[in-house]
């Protein structure tokens, strides 16, 4: 067991290692800020400075044009042999797709929810959900004993193999679970792939009570390891949700690993500091989805599609900004000829009603002063950069 916690210690640490390249590279946590209107940098905190969040607009456009509010699947058959029968192919696909129908629609499940974020995640990131069966399982009163009333009398050696018998456990309170992972506790490990199937590994990270980890007796746990585990807030609140560090400070939760290995098919369950196995199972299906835009030429993690809008839409703000600046520096002002309009008459020029008549001395005794015209590549460029963000 010591072995088998070493080597997912040291490939957990190489693929958080990556990840982090990855993360860094595409300036990630930066464009989670943009969407939420944080663009500019070192900014005094008693100023504001002009901030169009257009990345935010064209996010909104794209989840109007792409997510439903009441989503609906259909599902056809396909031949998948000589002796295929569309009658009862079409028939068990409606059945299929009435049972698929009425489990998205229920609310307890929050599919659409579920999905919107893993889309949200995508803008930034990509999107992961896993889709997944869960019950309670209860002792079964009747494990051991036959199915089969006929074999009940049964006791030769020879058919016990022979006969199907009660399980020791059944299955209560079972239900299907749509559950979105939030992209940066996600990791794919093992050689580069383009897909998760093709991924040696893959895995999340996750919090969880501790008394939560001693009541599942399926779960191999350790009191002494599982009390030196790094401990976790219990509070709700952080000073700062983007810090895990700062979770991770005082608490009786832990930091559990979810992870499956594909080349093993084992699913397993691995506290984090220290890696310790506490559970581990087989599975035959990946249960997890991604949603990825843009692919790089090698590798899983993609190009998130916001980081094509950085440059636009800082250009966009430094252009609007210049124009703000631009207007409460260079107000209307006006010159007037010495002793050619009287301190009655210039009260009526600065504070007369509309239409009010000045009486001056001479032609142009009042002119205004001209200011210096903005430069045009400032209104350019900001045409441009919405012109570029809204592409």
């Amino acid at each position: 067991m010591t072995t088998d916690n070493s080597i997912w210690s040291a490939r957990l640490t190489a693929a958080n290692r990556y990840y982090d390249t990855w993360e860094n590279t595409f300036k990630c946590k930066e464009l989670e800020k943009y969407y939420e209107g944080f663009h500019w940098k070192n900014v005094p905190d008693n100023y504001r400075p002009y901030t169009i969040n257009e990345m935010y607009s064209v996010i909104k456009v794209k989840m109007a044009t792409y997510l439903v509010s009441r989503p609906k699947f259909l599902i056809t058959p396909e031949p998948a042999a000589g002796q295929f029968d569309m009658e009862k192919a079409f028939a068990g696909a409606q059945i299929k797709e009435d049972i698929v129908n009425t489990i998205i629609k229920r609310h307890f499940l929050s599919f659409n929810r579920q999905l919107k974020l893993a889309f949200l995640d995508s803008m930034f990131r990509f999107g992961i959900i896993e889709i997944g069966y869960s019950s309670d399982w209860v002792r079964n009163p009747n494990a051991g004993k036959p199915l089969l009333k006929s074999h009940i009398k049964r006791d030769v050696a020879e058919d016990k193999d022979k006969v199907v018998r009660e399980p020791d456990e059944l299955p209560t309170n079972e239900r299907i679970y749509f559950k979105r992972i939030p992209a940066k506790r996600f990791r794919v490990g093992g050689v580069t792939s383009d897909s998760l199937e093709s991924a040696n590994w893959v895995g999340y990270y996750d919090f969880v009570y501790k008394s939560d980890l001693f009541v599942d007796k399926n779960l191999k746990l350790d009191a002494k390891e599982l009390q030196s585990a790094a401990p976790v807030r219990t509070d709700d609140y952080s000073s700062n949700l983007d810090d895990e560090n700062e979770i991770l400070r005082g608490g009786d939760v832990v930091k559990i690993w979810h992870i499956k290995d594909l080349r093993a098919k084992e699913r397993l369950i691995l506290l984090d500091s220290p890696n310790v196995v506490l559970w581990r199972g087989h599975f035959t299906r990946l249960d997890l989805f991604d949603l990825r835009w843009d692919l790089r030429c090698q590798g899983w993690y993609p190009i998130p599609l916001a980081f094509q809008w950085i440059s636009p839409q800082d250009e966009l703000n430094e252009a609007a900004e210049q124009m703000r600046n631009f207007r409460k520096r260079f107000t209307r002002k006006f010159q007037a000829v010495s002793g050619m309009v009287t301190e009655e008459e210039k009260a009526k020029f600065e504070y007369g009603s509309e239409g009010a008549i000045v009486e001056v001395q001479r032609d142009e005794a009042i002119k205004p002063i001209q200011n210096p015209e903005m430069s045009s590549s400032v209104k350019d460029t900001y045409i441009v950069s919405s012109d570029n963000l809204n592409k």
